[in-house]
């Protein structure tokens, strides 16, 4: 049996999916165990700071059902293009520990990996419909609207 790339960008999307589906529950159900696997370790030691995690988690976990799911239906441009999306999110992430805590390499090479993952789904999604990208465009513009909230009133 011959693998495809488009084998792999299904593969890639639908494991970059659950990983984030997996983060999102640890950061709602566990937001101690969370910040440390975050990398604000340091942030850990205020009580208050673990009543952020779950709103992190939820992004994720949110973002990943979406990609999960354009994998499961062989939706590679709305996967892509919702990853393509995200990608600023692992910047601002690598940013706040930089900041705040340890880890910062580690969330600019998951950064990278999402951008690859995305430029492969992009390219394996061409000829696909164009109610996709639509439909992957209300998703995008929903999740930016809930991360620039969050971000101006943080």
């Amino acid at each position: 049996m011959d693998i495809t790339t488009s084998d792999v960008a299904g593969f890639a999307t639908f494991a970059a999916g659950i990983i984030y589906i997996c983060v999102g529950l640890n950061g709602i159900f566990r937001p101690l165990n969370m910040l440390h696997f975050f990398g604000l370790s340091t942030a850990a030691k205020s009580p208050t700071s673990t009543h952020i995690m779950p709103a992190f988690g939820g992004r994720n976990l949110a973002g990943g059902l979406a990609i999960t799911i354009f994998s499961l239906t062989h939706r590679r441009t709305a996967a892509g293009l919702l990853l393509a999306c995200w990608t600023p999110n692992g910047l601002i992430d690598a940013y706040v520990v930089h900041k705040h805590g340890e880890k910062v390499v580690v969330h600019l090479m998951n950064t990278v990996a999402v951008a690859l993952i995305a430029a492969l789904a992009l390219v394996e999604g061409q000829g696909e419909k164009w109610v996709d990208r639509a439909l992957v465009g209300g998703l995008v513009g929903m999740i930016g609207v809930i991360t620039v909230h969050s971000w101006v009133w943080s």
